[in-house]
């Protein structure tokens, strides 16, 4: 067995766990996110065994098409008012050129 192939499944695992409750988020992010978590720094040499960060995050984005939504059958549907009208535009004028 290649040193550090237990270590690489393990990453393998988390990744795809993750890709599967974080449905809208970047796969490379989250690959990123527990690359940092479980891998000392420097000690990614020492796993021959884990795939690039492109490769992860390509694996991790199959997984999770089976738990993605379904896209949109119809493009009718409702606004809701309400967030929207608690949303105040924050920007200011002064030091703008020509007013």
């Amino acid at each position: 067995m290649l040193p550090g192939h237990a270590k690489a499944a393990e990453i393998k695992k988390d990744i795809k766990d993750n890709e599967c409750k974080r449905v809208f988020d970047s796969a490379p992010k989250i690959v990123e996110e527990v690359l940092l978590k479980e891998v000392a720094p420097g000690d990614l040499d020492l796993m021959p065994t884990l795939s690039s960060k492109v490769c992860l995050a390509r694996q991790a984005n199959r997984k999770r098409q089976k738990v993605r939504p379904d896209n949109p059958s119809d493009i009718t549907f409702v606004l809701q008012s309400k967030p929207m009208a608690s949303y105040r535009p924050t920007y200011s004028w002064k030091g703008m050129p020509g007013i």
